[in-house]
């Protein structure tokens, strides 16, 4: 197939090195142009790829200037930084997602455990036991001189139990009926203070701290000691109020109301920052 040729004259080059015929070098150069451009079987060549300068190089791209790559560097780091703060946030979210997985397998642990012991039976048929002091499990009713079971594969772990017996009916004495709450504990740690429990309210007044830390929301906070069983519930704390007014937040609000007759004053409590989560049921005896 034929083609026409038409020359490009007086292209002036600029920017090489100075050799020998290259200043002020006019160059022709020439490009085929099919005689039917538009036939699918010619392909267009690009001209200015045919362009070239007489120190036989391609025509060097311009650059990037320094105030354009620092904006670059600006924008990308910024990005970098959304990027890396969300890793936290993903590592808290898995770590508690794997604390609540593994306190509810060990709580269906636990209440496994109390079933097939027949705790209940034994918390029924002894007289200590009252709407107002509790089983502490596995420490009444176990010979193990422990305070929480540990899990085996979970070290940082342990549980325990506290069984309540509570009326069926007005003047029920039976004590057939327990309510049954499980805590799972990471690493666990329990602190000793003062304060009264009121029946029907949810906050605990007259608290004197103890030699632990101050305690905080979402700690837990139970009526009773080592000492002094007591009610022995776990409750959720959810707030604290300034009772006098001195800028002192000395007043526990716990998860929900009381409901067991109300504890004389300076009565013994304790509360815990590593109570996982706690699980309630209703054992009966038969």
């Amino acid at each position: 197939m034929s083609d026409l040729r038409f020359p490009i004259s007086d292209l002036r080059l600029s920017g090489c090195r100075r050799v020998r015929g290259c200043a002020g070098v006019r160059v022709r150069e020439s490009f085929p142009i099919p005689l039917f451009p538009h036939s699918p079987l010619v392909r267009p060549s690009n001209p200015k790829s045919k362009i070239q300068s007489a120190c036989g190089g391609p025509k060097s791209a311009s650059a990037f200037t320094l105030t354009e790559v620092l904006i670059a560097v600006f924008i990308l780091a910024i990005g970098l930084v959304g990027i890396l703060s969300l890793f936290p946030v993903g590592i808290d979210a898995v770590s508690k997602m794997v604390s609540a997985s593994n306190s509810a397998a060990i709580g269906q642990t636990a209440i496994a455990t109390l079933e097939y012991e027949q705790v209940a039976r034994a918390v029924a048929a002894d007289a200590t036991y009252t709407t107002t002091r509790a089983c502490r499990y596995p420490l009444d009713g176990s010979d193990t001189g422990l305070e929480a079971y540990g899990v085996p594969g979970l070290d940082q772990y342990s549980w325990s139990a506290t069984l309540l017996p509570i009326q069926m009916f007005p003047g029920d004495t039976t004590r057939r009926l327990m309510k049954v709450q499980v805590a799972v504990f990471r690493n666990r740690a329990i602190y000793t203070a003062q304060g009264d429990f009121t029946n029907g309210s949810n906050q605990v007044t007259n608290y004197i701290a103890g030699t632990g830390p101050v305690p905080a929301l979402g700690d837990y906070m139970r009526n009773g000691s080592l000492a002094n069983p007591g009610h022995g519930i776990w409750y959720r704390i959810v707030g604290v109020v300034d009772t006098n007014g001195d800028g002192v937040y000395e007043t526990p609000v716990i998860s929900q109301q009381y409901q067991e007759p109300s504890s004389p004053g300076g009565t013994d409590l304790e509360y815990s920052r590593n109570v996982v989560a706690t699980f309630e049921t209703l054992l009966s005896v038969h």
